[in-house]
């Protein structure tokens, strides 16, 4: 190529450049296990399905793989799809085991192949029934919506059991199946919709809550809702069918067939084997003069006879159980954290250090990682943010993102691994190391302590900052503490004198991209030869970059063809500059981040608190939690209110079926029973109140008072048939004792697969069926004793009331009279 000279001639570009065909400079490195790699990030669009992108590239990466050389390979390092389609396996697993766990205690308890073929039919009947409503809805099979219809198993098998029960006690009674179906269903039909109201109106405002909750909860509560709808139209009509069908009457004859067929079959040879245990469990609780009964008839006379006491320890037992916060045994949370088999490792090294030495220092890191037994895949990345949008890019930062073998596989958690590593990073002499597990919300995770420090000058901000970071990383539970502050960049800063430079006809934009080119290398064209494009560099050749002097010789070219050296148009000299300016509400922001061990978010979030409070701030300065604990803080305020909100729709529900603003509020007593054992179980089971775990706590608003409701509207029956108050009660009770156990019992062993949290991504959800399982053993254990007692009590007011009423009715009376 030629290039004109000023003078009319030119010279060829060979006489003063040497040109070659070479590589750019390595600015970034990849591996994986130790190997040379090269990292693609595939995101999804906003509308489509994470679960159907990963199948569909996991479809095409074979037929890629047999396009490329023999001894390259293509390997799924992390893949957030299988976490997904694990969790939405795990959930549907769940249901199926809720499903045969409700049909077996229901056979258990009425010991017969009828009622429990019904409840296999009826709650497959009303999940379909309820993947129709999500349909017109909108919905999808999500985390949410399958959640939503693993903790509503025994919710949908309530009703039914409830009317089962009732048409089987009719049927011992001697009357036909007809008449025992027909009379079961109607008896137990108000506390039937009672039940199932209650749990519309405690679900229902869960989904239409404001904020994140509402929008995380939206198909959650609205599934509950459908399937408990249905529930209820099916123990209304496919049960009482069912039953009727499956206990037609049969002559003797065709009974004494029936018995022999079954004796030779696997149903009558496993009956036999089965039969001691029947014969154990049987009188003692399904007999009237079984063992159970006749405990729980002893209990309740006397609780009846000492309902002062009875009530008072009540009381006490609800006020020991709050004492449980205090304390420290369930403390508070945003989130639940889940296994997702994936943490990362970020290095950062000194600003200023080279590519090759960061590179190093994080080949030390995967030298360490690889003898971890858990560890399937480490993917290193230098120079790079490798795709993910946490990690800043930079010469002097690197990062390992490391994948678990899956959860079954190994022994240890994510969280024993990750402090694993943290040995390392505690040790590590050439940079900063910091660990970080993926969070429950499925991505990389922001950082669980979060302290904004702002103010208008850096200087007084950065001492300001410095103080806080020292105390948060004193503070017990916190680890990998730092601030998004650095010290500056070591640069050289040019000043140039426009004036002189405009002498020599020179902008400061010629003398910028003079210095470009010499110390950098600037790209002049692209050359495309057949189907590459290859980029055509400009740099000056020999000029030495690691002195300073060397700078303010190199020369400028003036339109004319002088040649000036830069000392003569601008003052060169050494300088820092800030690495990053992050302003929160428009004010300079340094934040204080880190990760927690050991604590809880409310536990670590109060003491950290009182300590910032005892801080010294400067006019204009201030320091406030921000991060999950806002959000936590936030969150919680819509929980209790969410919580006051069920209780009123309830109470109003039960008014308007009863007709009766007393009848709720004995109903309402079951509430803080089922608090008694939900916060226990929290404790034992080391868990905490999390945004999962309060909306169990609401739910058990709906859930626990299905026993009062059945023990209130069967003592308010037989009160309309004229029979004394005490004796209604403990009929009530005793008739009521088997479908509260049978309903109760089937609700547990219904979320126990989702407490025990055995499948990836179940933890989420663990505390909510923690709560409801905790709640539903104190409450049937309670209300049979209680309820009945406090209905009595309630009872004996309102016939004082209405006595002292009717007294003062008659004093006005003879008053009036008197005066006449």
């Amino acid at each position: 190529i030629q290039i004109p000279l000023g003078n009319g001639k030119s010279i060829y570009l060979r006489d003063v450049a040497t040109v070659e065909d070479t590589y750019k400079d390595v600015r970034q490195y990849s591996r994986l296990n130790g190997s040379p790699s090269i990292g693609v990030n595939i995101l999804k669009q906003s509308d489509a399905s994470t679960v159907d992108v990963g199948k569909m590239i996991k479809k095409e990466l074979p037929k890629i793989q047999k396009e490329l050389p023999p001894d390259f390979e293509i390997v799924l390092s992390n893949d957030s799809s299988k976490f997904i389609t694990d969790s939405l396996n795990g959930t549907l697993m769940t249901i199926i085991e809720g499903i045969f766990t409700t049909a077996l205690i229901l056979f258990f308890f009425l010991r017969e192949w009828r009622s429990m073929v019904t409840v296999l039919i009826a709650i497959p009947t009303s999940l379909i029934s309820t993947l129709m409503g999500m349909y017109f809805a909108g919905f999808s099979f999500n985390m949410m919506s399958l959640m939503g219809m693993a903790l509503c198993i025994g919710i949908l098998v309530d009703d039914s059991i409830v009317v089962l029960e009732n048409i089987h006690r009719h049927r011992s009674m001697g009357k036909t199946a007809l008449q025992a179906a027909l009379d079961g269903r109607s008896e137990v039909g108000m506390a039937a919709i009672a039940i199932t109201l209650s749990d519309v109106v405690v679900f229902a405002p869960i989904a239409f809550m404001g904020g994140m909750v509402g929008q995380y909860f939206r198909q959650f509560g609205l599934t509950v809702v459908i399937a408990t709808l249905f529930s209820l139209f099916v123990s209304f009509t496919l049960a009482p069918m069912l039953a009727h069908r499956f206990y037609m009457e049969e002559d003797a004859e065709t009974r004494e067939l029936k018995a022999k067929a079954r004796r030779a079959t696997i149903r009558g040879w496993l009956g036999i084997r089965l039969q001691p245990l029947f014969a154990w469990f049987w009188p003692f609780l399904n007999s009237k003069t079984g063992v159970a009964m006749v405990w729980y008839d002893q209990a309740l006379r006397w609780s009846l006879s000492n309902r002062k006491k009875v009530l008072a320890l009540a009381i006490a037992g609800f006020i020991l159980s709050l004492t449980v916060i205090p304390l420290g045994l369930v403390g508070f949370e945003l989130m639940p954290s889940t296994d997702q088999s994936t943490l990362t490792v970020t290095l950062e090294m000194p600003i200023g250090t080279p590519l090759q030495k960061t590179e190093a220092a994080l080949k030390q890191i995967e030298d360490y990682v690889k003898d971890i037994p858990e560890v399937k895949y480490y993917q290193a990345s230098v120079g790079s943010s490798g795709g993910y949008a946490s990690y800043s890019s930079g010469a002097n930062k690197g990062q390992v993102r490391i994948t678990l073998y899956d959860k079954a596989e190994r022994k240890r958690t994510v969280w024993q691994v990750g402090d694993e590593v943290r040995k390392l990073a505690d040790s590590f002499p050439y940079g900063r190391v910091t660990v970080s597990e993926s969070d429950s919300m499925g991505g990389g995770g922001t950082s669980a302590i979060q302290i904004e420090v702002s103010g208008p000058e850096y200087t007084q901000l950065v001492a300001l900052a410095e103080q806080v970071k020292k105390m948060v990383a004193e503070t017990p539970g916190a680890k990998d503490v730092d601030m998004n502050y650095r010290l500056g960049q070591p640069e050289v800063q040019i000043k140039v004198d426009r004036q002189r430079a405009g002498s020599y006809g020179l902008s400061v934009n010629d003398i910028a991209g003079a210095l470009r080119t010499a110390l950098n290398g600037s790209t002049a064209t692209v050359l495309r030869t057949g189907d590459k494009d290859v980029d055509v560099d400009v740099s000056v050749e020999g000029l030495d970059k690691s002195k300073l002097e060397n700078l303010k010789y190199l020369t400028i070219a003036t339109s004319g063809g002088v040649q000036v050296p830069l000392s003569q148009v601008a003052e060169v000299t050494k300088g820092s500059g800030p690495t990053q300016i992050n302003r929160v509400a428009r004010q300079r922001t340094i934040t204080v981040s880190g990760n927690l061990g050991g604590t809880n978010q409310g536990a670590f979030s109060r003491e950290i608190g009182l300590k910032l409070s005892q801080l010294q701030l400067p006019p204009g300065y201030s320091v406030k939690q921000a991060g999950e604990t806002e959000d936590m803080n936030e969150i919680m305020g819509d929980m209790l209110s969410a919580f006051a909100l069920a209780i009123a729709l309830v109470y109003m529900v039960l008014a308007v079926l009863y007709e009766s603003l007393v009848t709720p509020l004995i109903r309402m007593f079951s509430l803080p029973l089922g608090l008694i054992g939900s916060l226990i179980a929290l404790a034992l089971t080391h868990n905490t109140l999390n945004l999962f775990s309060m909306i169990g706590v609401i739910m058990m608003d709906g859930l626990v008072a299905k026993n009062g409701t059945l023990l209130i509207d069967y003592t308010n029956t037989l009160r309309d048939r004229g029979v004394a108050l005490r004796e209604a009660v403990q009929q009530a009770a005793k008739t009521r004792l088997r479908p509260i156990i049978m309903t109760s019992v089937t609700m547990i062993f219904g979320m126990l697969p989702t407490a025990l949290a055995l499948s990836a991504g179940t933890e989420v959800r663990s505390g909510m069926a923690v709560v409801l399982i905790g709640g539903l053993i104190t409450s049937t254990l309670f209300t049979l004793i209680v309820i009945p007692v406090f209905y009595t009590v309630v009872d004996d007011f309102g016939k004082r009331r209405k006595k002292r009423k009717l007294e003062k009715l008659r004093r006005r009376a003879e008053m009036m009279e008197a005066q006449a």
